[in-house]
């Protein structure tokens, strides 16, 4: 899926690959399944067996991995300058894809790299053995991003998801370090350490037709935590409040 995104923080999407697995809360309601399902059904074979349904029916992705570069290209090529999403089905660090998807990837955005490339993942535990194995730089215009959606425990590692946050900042190359706290499904508050070297953080509720509740107390308080933090550091940190979601609650 490649295109002209709805997402207010960027201008277009491409996707390299696609398919992804479950990685925490986070995941339980996520977009992407059911849209990859729907085109796998239009024939599509980059969508093609990359989700399955559990015993309530509830697609998800199933960690298989598919290439789509010919229609991720066919996004970058263009001359105008955009801010990419990048993989916005799938996860380009994921561990289940193979080192030659990834490095296809990185050679095609370091081809066209009059774009600035946003790359928001789960998996930053990966960023630096991938970027070893491929032998690849990244883009010179790279945004580098980590899901952080709550004080919650990521499925995989087993630690509280902040931990994600020391792998973006340890990324030399990166023109900006941002956090997305979208879906925010519960409170979450940050320590200083976490901010240092974060240069943008995204604040959203869950949206469509499963959405978690969203308190906007947990907001306001959030923001009020980064900006203290912020003063703290003398540090300049951007908020970006995307939406509360369908449910959210005074």
């Amino acid at each position: 899926m490649s295109h002209e995104s709805i997402i207010q923080w960027t201008d277009g999407t491409a996707s390299f690959f696609t398919g992804c697995s479950i990685k925490s809360s986070a995941c339980a309601n996520c977009y992407a399944p059911p849209i990859s399902a729907r085109l796998a059904s239009f024939g599509q074979e980059s969508y093609e067996g990359v989700t399955s349904k559990n015993e309530k029916g509830v697609l998800y992705f199933n960690g298989k991995i598919k290439p789509n570069l010919k229609a991720a290209e066919n996004v970058i090529k263009v001359k105008k300058p955009k801010k990419i999403f990048v993989n916005s089905m799938s996860d380009i660090w994921h561990e289940n894809a193979p080192i030659s998807y990834q490095k296809k990837a990185l050679e095609l955005m370091n081809q066209y790299d009059h774009h600035t490339y946003l790359i928001l993942s789960k998996r930053t535990e990966n960023i630096e053995r991938i970027l070893e194995e491929t032998g690849m730089p990244l883009p010179k215009n790279t945004w580098i991003g980590a899901t952080v959606e709550g004080d919650v425990i990521d499925v995989e590692t087993k630690l509280n998801v902040k931990y994600r946050i020391d792998h973006i900042r340890n990324v030399d190359e990166a023109l900006v370090r941002f956090l997305s706290v979208e879906p925010m499904v519960g409170p979450l508050h940050f320590d200083d350490s976490d901010l240092v070297n974060v240069n943008w953080i995204i604040i959203g509720g869950e949206s469509g037709h499963n959405a978690r509740p969203f308190h906007l107390e947990w907001c306001r308080n959030l923001i009020e935590n980064i900006d203290d933090i912020a003063q703290r550091l003398n540090q300049k940190i951007a908020i970006f409040v995307k939406q509360p979601g369908r449910d959210n609650f005074f």
